[in-house]
């Protein structure tokens, strides 16, 4: 009986430890690189969801910085001519020299004008800032832009009290409170409301 044929030179080299060893090394590097890889994917992932959420956290402080500022310079506006026409001193019919009486008409005319420009800044804006808010900063479990509303519910109370009460004095030429006080604080409060509850939304937004 004939001797068993030597195996192929092909299958000698695959079956010699020095190729078992090769082909480890390869198929290693192979998976070592293909998870390398999806690592590096993965991490320049989360670096760009970072960096959108920081815009967006950034953006929402843009617009949350805007809604403090005009909240706060028109019901600013609104105090002063509150003060305007609830002093006898300011009234167009005192009976004071006549430089002074110029100063004071000056004045109220200044003061009329700064309430008029920041309250056709608050109706353009506030609006805008409530929609942004939202879109910005909102989850399913809080909308900051419906605590923004509230805000803007209560100035608007308070603008609209000082304007009857505006009303009232050019009619009657009656210097004495408007009786605004408590709409005004109102207004005050909303706007604490709605400071208080930004740090849960910001954080609820960073992680969404």
């Amino acid at each position: 009986m004939a001797g068993e044929a030597p195996d192929p030179v092909w299958l000698r080299v695959l079956n010699s430890g020095t190729t078992a060893t090769l082909i480890t090394v390869v198929l290693g590097g192979i998976l070592g690189n293909i998870l390398l890889s999806q690592w590096e994917r993965g991490a320049k992932e989360r670096e760009q969801v970072r960096a959108v959420a920081k815009e967006t956290l950034d953006a929402g402080m843009t617009q949350v910085d805007r809604a403090f500022g005009e909240a706060g310079s028109v019901i600013s506006a609104t105090e002063n001519l509150e003060a305007v026409l609830s002093d006898p001193i300011w009234s167009p019919k005192a009976q004071v020299p006549p430089d002074r009486a110029q100063r004071i008409a000056a004045k109220r005319r200044e003061i009329v004008e700064a309430f008029d420009s920041a309250l056709v800044t608050w109706q353009k804006e506030r609006e805008q800032i409530a929609l942004k808010v939202t879109y910005l900063m909102a989850t399913r479990a809080n909308d900051p832009g419906d605590d923004w509303r509230r805000v803007q519910g209560a100035v608007d109370a308070y603008i609209t009290c000082v304007k009857t009460c505006n009303s009232d004095r050019e009619t009657n030429e009656v210097y004495e409170s408007c009786g605004c006080d408590s709409v005004k604080d109102s207004a005050w409060v909303s706007l604490r409301t709605f400071a208080k509850t930004l740090p849960h939304a910001m954080e609820l937004n960073a992680v969404r």
